[in-house]
């Protein structure tokens, strides 16, 4: 059974100033159970959207806020050189969670720490602090920043500052949303803040920041994210336990075991009374079953006015706007998800994360960046994880913090370097060396292709070899000298195979020669390993960016400071030198990022490299296969010619000999007509091989230009010999006439009445051909 979810409503964007950060009409009180708070109300927790939007109707006092940590660290002693006890350089850190952290506020959450030992701490205050978000929620940011400036230093200043903090220039004007929730980011972006020029003075140092940077996840946890999506955002229904079944997927647990844990905590709880929760607690405790914390975040503030901004694939960030099976598609065909897959590992994406900062009075750094959504099985310790790769730093003795400049500078690095460990840090099982993966692949592209270039070489010498021994075949027929043709033959390797297998050969070699379809997958493979490296190199540069522009906004400052400002004796060198620290620390930031973007750089000039040369392999196999294939054509055509001129032979033969036959065959024939005479030979001759002539004089003309002769060609032609014709004398008519003879005088005589002579010595040609008009036919 599934819970229908209704349709969501699609909020508009806030006005300038949300209306839960204006100002309270009376300073709120905190109380132990930190519930009492006069401008929090319900609206500061969508908690009707938790699990999912009025699915169930659960109370306003379900949320899941409180199971999500958030982090306060405290530096103390920041500028101390001494190691005694009270005066040492020391860090506090706490982890409350979410929910306590907003409505109380940092400075609370800080009181009354219990140490190891369980003494408890002195309240201090701190020189520097940082307070972290664990997601990229802006709700989250919107009542923190409110409660920072508010609930703990309440003055008109403060709720000005908070003001300008959030307003749209440097806040909702920077959201993103070209593809949907899905696709929720905030453009690249660094700048000084100040509100006004009353209070410009007082605000000059704060900042904020917005930079993308790369890390990685399960591709399972991709599906339970797009799973989340459909139902917050699409209203799909809600199934009994969507991600029983991912969970368990790569986890020790079977689903069987996950059910039966269920099953029992049913049971003890229906036999002790004391166990009986509300509605709201059974709910709340039904979808912390169906889903992980992480997914109930999502649910809860994917589909509000200040929405939580989910985690992308590197796909998606480079090209939000395809959807569906089009980008699901491309997201498992990474280079990360095939490699890790081919290792037997569990198949991992390249994944684009967002790291929000904003540094207050000097004093102050809050951040939001989201981390992987862990499975119950994996470890608590994570060498990916950038908070706790900071806090290793910040706990070692070798990193000091000595201002707020270098801890926003820390943080930038880890986050930048996530997807670039060191040698120490990779884990062959967990923190991978991702980029040594994409110079894995462009290795077995380019050893593919040159195994494709040595086949086509191959196929180019088997091709000539055989085109060779046809050639050979052909022009030195086995009717010439048997020595002479073996050694012709010697040095042929296929002089062995018959005239039929030679030719077979080469439809083969040609057929190889032709086929792309090995050339074209590598072509698509080094294309997708190219889009990849320029989508990586594209955050990369927008890391440099924003890292360039905090370091030039600095450095302009300090001259604008050295320039205005009187130097005064006290405090002009611990100046100097901590502005001379905070740069250095700026441009070694920046030296990493750029060396980051210049390994990339490398590796995106190798697969260009290969896709050139898999670009030139394909025109010169297909420039192989066209002269291959013209050759052979050739020689076809050479062959086609030969067997013509032997047909033209025979044809030339029959049209000498069928006339012949013809009329021999008349004069053979059993008529009184033909057989009463005694003809001598010479005078049937006569008659056969004029003919004979003529017959093959036309056939021959016909033959060899009648393919050119047009109509009015033929028209010529035929008044051309009537002219001729005409133009021969009867005398000549008649003395040839006499000289031949005609066969069928006597029956001619017969059967035609005599004609009388014409009085003129020509004669038309209509005469000439309607018949003999002079002599017997026949000599007596």
């Amino acid at each position: 059974m599934s819970l229908a979810v209704p349709a969501p409503t699609f909020h508009l964007p806030r006005r300038r100033m949300p209306q839960h950060l204006a100002r309270p009409n009376n300073p709120p009180a905190y109380t132990e159970t930190y519930k009492v708070v006069n401008d929090v109300g319900e609206e500061d927790f969508p908690l009707e959207a938790v699990a999912p939007p009025q699915a169930l109707e659960p109370s306003p006092s379900v949320a899941f806020d409180d199971e999500v940590p958030a982090l306060i660290v405290h530096f103390h002693n920041l500028q101390a050189n001494s190691e005694s006890k009270e005066s040492r350089y020391k860090i506090i850190h706490h982890r409350p969670s979410v929910r306590k952290l907003i409505l109380a506020g940092p400075k609370e959450c800080m009181r009354n720490l219990k140490t190891r030992s369980g003494s408890t701490l002195a309240p201090e205050k701190p020189e520097l602090r940082w307070i972290h978000l664990p997601a990229n929620n802006m709700s989250w940011v919107e009542k923190l920043m409110m409660r920072i400036q508010a609930l703990e230093q309440y003055t008109n200043s403060n709720v000005e500052k908070a003001e300008v903090l959030l307003s749209p220039e440097y806040w909702i004007n920077r959201r993103v949303e070209s593809g949907g929730p899905a696709t929720l980011h905030m453009r690249p972006f660094h700048s000084k803040i100040a509100s006004s020029e009353r209070a410009q003075s007082q605000l000059q140092s704060n900042e904020v920041l917005f930079m993308p940077y790369l890390h990685w996840d399960y591709a399972h946890k991709l599906q339970c994210r797009n799973n989340c999506i459909k139902i917050a955002v699409e209203g799909q229904p809600v199934p009994n336990r969507p991600s029983l079944d991912i969970m368990t997927q790569y986890s020790e647990e079977t689903v069987e075991d996950v059910e039966k844990d269920h099953i029992d905590l049913k049971n003890s709880q229906a036999d002790d009374p004391s166990s009986v929760l509300t509605r709201s607690e059974l709910e709340a405790a039904r979808y912390r079953r169906m889903f992980t914390i992480d997914e109930l975040v999502m649910l809860a503030y994917l589909n509000v006015g200040s929405p939580i901004h989910p985690r992308r694939t590197l796909d998606h960030s480079r090209y939000p706007t395809l959807q569906g099976e089009d980008i699901d598609s491309r997201d498992l065909d990474q280079v990360v998800y095939r490699h890790t897959k081919r290792l037997g590992l569990k198949p991992r994406l390249i994944m684009v994360d967002q790291l929000w900062m904003w540094m207050l009075d000097d004093n102050t750094i809050v951040t939001a960046f989201p981390g992987r959504w862990k499975d119950a099985s994996e470890p608590t310790f994570d060498r990916s994880d950038i908070v706790e790769r900071i806090m290793m730093d910040l706990t070692s003795n070798v990193t000091k913090i000595k201002s707020c400049s270098e801890l926003a500078h820390l943080i930038i690095r880890k986050c930048a370097g996530t997807f670039f460990p060191t040698p120490i840090e990779v884990d062959p099982t967990g923190f991978l060396d991702f980029m040594n993966f994409f110079g894995i692949a462009i290795g077995d592209v380019k050893t593919k292709e040159t195994r494709a270039f040595n086949r086509l070489w191959e196929h180019s010498n088997e091709m000539e070899s055989l085109q060779d021994a046809l050639r050979l075949r052909r022009s030195y027929p086995k009717a010439v000298d048997e020595s002479t043709y073996q050694k012709l033959f010697s040095l042929n390797r296929h002089s062995a195979l018959s005239d039929q297998d030679v030719e077979k050969r080469i439809q083969d070699e040609v057929s190889a020669l032709t086929n792309i379809t090995e050339e074209t997958n590598l072509l698509k493979e080094i294309k997708d390993i190219l889009d990849e490296l320029s989508s990586i190199l594209l955050i990369l540069k927008e890391q440099e960016l924003v890292v360039h522009s905090m370091n030039g906004d600095d450095e302009a400052e300090s001259d604008e400071d050295d320039e205005t400002k009187v130097p005064s004796p006290e405090g002009t060198k611990a100046t100097k030198k901590t502005k001379n620290r905070i740069l250095r620390s700026h441009s070694r930031l920046l030296r990493y990022i750029r060396d980051h973007k210049r390994d990339v750089e490398l590796l995106e000039l190798e697969a260009i490299r290969t896709h050139d040369a898999l670009s030139m392999l394909l025109d010169l196999k297909q420039k192989q296969a066209s002269v291959s294939e013209a050759d052979y054509a050739r020689q076809e055509a050479v062959e086609t010619t030969s067997q013509g001129r032997t047909i033209l032979v025979f044809t030339t033969v029959t049209i000498v000999f069928l006339p012949l036959s013809f009329i021999a065959g008349i004069f053979s024939m059993n008529a009184k007509e033909i057989n009463g005479y005694e003809r001598p030979v010479w005078q049937i001759m006569a008659i056969m091989i004029p003919i004979t002539l003529i017959v093959l004089a036309i056939s021959s003309t016909l033959a060899h230009a009648g393919k050119h002769l047009h109509t009015t060609s033929l028209i010529e032609c035929s008044r051309g010999w009537k002219s001729f014709i005409r133009s021969l004398s009867i005398r000549d008519i008649s003395l040839t006439w006499e000289v031949v003879g005609w066969p069928f005088g006597d029956m001619w005589e017969r059967d035609r009445p005599p004609t009388p002579r014409p009085g003129n010595r020509s004669m038309p040609v209509f005469d000439f051909v309607r018949g003999p008009v002079v002599g017997t036919g026949r000599y007596s």
